[in-house]
């Protein structure tokens, strides 16, 4: 329960552009680590809210969304992730982007 009020927390402090600043100074890689790792559970509502999470994370521009590509296997990871359950979930759409933004992200 407390990844999923964290992840909460995380997503919507991305949606206030008076956070931008501090979330892209005060986030350390140990973050963005344990954001794709939470990709590999075995739970569809636990990745969708960690995928929700770095969207919005990703949203924020430039500097978020190099760290999140620059984590040790984020896009392999997320992109097996995304496969799981696709059918299933309503947020196909954005979900297909923000893996196609993963996928297609230069490696170190």
């Amino acid at each position: 329960m407390f990844a999923f009020v964290a992840l909460e927390t995380l997503s919507r402090l991305c949606q206030m552009e008076l956070n931008e600043e501090a979330i892209c100074c005060q986030l350390d890689d140990a973050i963005y680590e344990h954001l794709i790792r939470l990709l590999t559970i075995q739970d569809l509502q636990l990745i969708v809210s960690a995928l929700e999470t770095i969207y919005q994370l990703s949203e924020i521009g430039t500097v978020t969304s190099n760290r999140i590509a620059q984590v040790s296997a984020s896009v392999g990871q997320s992109w097996s992730s995304f496969s799981i359950d696709r059918e299933r979930n309503d947020r196909f759409d954005w979900l297909c982007n923000v893996s196609e933004f993963l996928y297609s992200a230069p490696s170190r």
